[in-house]
């Protein structure tokens, strides 16, 4: 059960890939919009060709990276603004009105905004050149119905894609959190009937036995029965122990509890959550979940006040060859988050919680972020006498 693979990156790791995928079916309809200049017949088709390129590559840039998103989206918008602008062709508008107001749709509403003042500044003012630049704006051939569509779907697409992208979102979380919510009630009940099965199934029938030899030394050699009984006793109260620590861990928080809190809290705070290998690490044993959701915790608490990432990445990982339960935390940040300065007493509980269960723990920063791992492993020193005396 501990080293079954998981087959899937989680529900919103899914949801960007479609959005990825969107984007791209979107270029389909780009070579339409190239007809009027090709094959080149002036410098001024060469031009737009060559502003096309750049179109492009912005827009490619901001479906693979979102690092790269202070750049690619403003020329995104910019060259298709220039399109509507000059060449009044307002369906070039559409490519990053509904690819850049799905991917905004993710982050603070405050970016969408931006996006929106300066999209609905070049349809405007595309569409005052387009009305300046027609002496008879009624005539039927300025206005035909093909310019009132483009119009139309450039004014309505970054609302109509913000919204249908946020209905998406919801829907992938509301299913996100009702697998979670399958997954504790599961995960719960088998670990109570390991528990009960592992300690207490194997002390009663110690205790049965024991009372029974009891009973037929009563009879045979009774000098001998207070020495059982007192081992009957001694049983008893550690069977109360036993219950109290089962009592106890059923308040312990797994590792399915901590992601529905810190996946709420990274959503509040703008920033995308994705994992990987959850359903697998939710039926890992009780002491091990424990340790690694104190480490999410404290590592998506830095996330949001210190990293200024825009996505992270939790995966969970098993690996059979050095027998080790592994949790990463990967961000997008800037890299910079304050773990090297005095008093950073979170970074140094996570370390030391690790540490007491004989693991290992580390940040580094990387290209993408900074990233955080901790493993513990599968047989751990303190456990020996729990698993001897059970």
């Amino acid at each position: 059960m501990h080293r079954k693979p998981d087959e899937s990156f989680g529900i919103a790791q899914r949801g960007m890939s479609a959005t990825r995928l969107v984007s791209y079916i979107w270029l389909i309809y780009l070579p339409f919009n190239l007809v009027p200049y090709v094959p080149p017949k002036s410098q001024t088709d060469w031009l737009w060709i060559g502003i096309s390129a750049i179109f492009l590559a912005s827009y490619i840039a901001s479906t693979e990276r979102s690092s790269m998103w202070k750049w690619s989206m403003p020329v995104e918008l910019a060259t298709a603004g220039a399109f509507i602008l000059f060449q009044s062709n307002a369906y070039m508008l559409l490519f990053p009105g509904w690819q850049i107001s799905a991917m905004l749709a993710r982050r603070p509403r405050q970016r969408f905004i931006i996006f929106c003042v300066g999209y609905y500044a070049f349809l405007v003012g595309g569409i005052i050149a387009f009305v300046m630049s027609i002496p008879d704006f009624g005539a039927a051939d300025a206005c035909n119905a093909g310019n009132y569509m483009s119009l139309f779907l450039a004014a309505m697409a970054p609302l109509l894609s913000r919204t249908l992208t946020l209905a998406g979102i919801q829907r992938a979380q509301l299913e996100q959190s009702n697998q979670r919510l399958e997954s504790i009630i599961r995960a719960e009940r088998e670990r109570i009937a390991r528990d009960l099965h592992d300690t207490l199934g194997q002390s009663f029938s110690m205790i049965t036995i024991k009372a029974e030899l009891a009973q037929r030394l009563v009879t045979k050699q009774p000098e001998q029965v207070a020495g059982e009984l007192e081992d009957i006793a001694a049983a008893s109260r550690r069977n109360l122990q036993l219950v109290r620590d089962i009592v106890g861990n059923m308040r312990q928080k797994g590792i399915a509890d901590v992601l529905v809190e810190e996946e709420k809290n990274l959503h509040e705070a703008g920033i995308d959550v994705a994992t990987q290998g959850e359903q697998t690490a939710s039926a890992w044993p009780t002491p091990v979940q424990t340790g690694f959701g104190a480490v999410v915790q404290e590592a998506c608490t830095n996330v949001i006040r210190h990293a200024h990432a825009h996505s992270v990445v939790i995966a969970f990982a098993f690996a059979e060859v050095d027998g080790m339960y592994t949790v990463s935390i990967q961000d997008d940040g800037n890299g910079k988050p304050p773990y090297d300065r005095d008093g950073s007493n979170g970074i140094a509980g996570m370390r030391e919680r690790i540490a007491g269960q004989g693991g290992r723990f580390a940040i580094r920063n990387n290209d993408i972020g900074t990233l955080v791992t901790a493993c513990i492993p599968y047989e751990r020193p303190h456990e020996e006498p729990h698993e001897e005396t059970a």
